[in-house]
């Protein structure tokens, strides 16, 4: 079972190392995939348990930690493919702009001013004080 699992992880990544050391009555390993060429190295796994505790529970660990790494490289890949699709289209997109000059609206005639009244005197208040 444990090489089972080992190897379903490896498939995945170029290289995986695990570490292995005592605290006292507990275990402490620490699961270190290593991506291949071009892709991010995954959050490793730690655990800390007693040896009886791993026996009966390092295998769902390990497939449970394999199958969320798969999960979130699964949709770094999606993200990543609808992100090139949308540069591609907004690429075309700025092509075709660029081949087909836009229109410019033609300029509406401003209106005529309207003819200001002539000054008319004001009247003459003749000397208030």
């Amino acid at each position: 079972m444990f090489f089972d699992e080992l190897a379903e992880l490896l498939k995945d990544y170029a290289v995986t190392t695990m570490v292995f050391s005592m605290d006292g009555e507990r275990m402490h390993i620490n699961v270190l995939p290593k991506a291949t060429e071009g892709k991010s190295d995954p959050i490793p796994l730690s655990l800390c348990a007693s040896p009886a505790e791993l026996n009966v529970g390092f295998m769902d660990a390990m497939k449970s930690y394999r199958e969320r790494i798969a999960s979130l490289a699964e949709q770094v890949a999606e993200f990543e493919k609808q992100a090139q699709a949308a540069a591609k289209e907004a690429a075309e997109k700025a092509k075709t702009k660029t081949a087909t000059p836009a229109k410019t609206p033609a300029k509406k005639p401003e209106p005529a001013a309207a003819p200001q009244k002539a000054k008319q005197p004001a009247e003459d208040l003749g000397d208030l004080f």
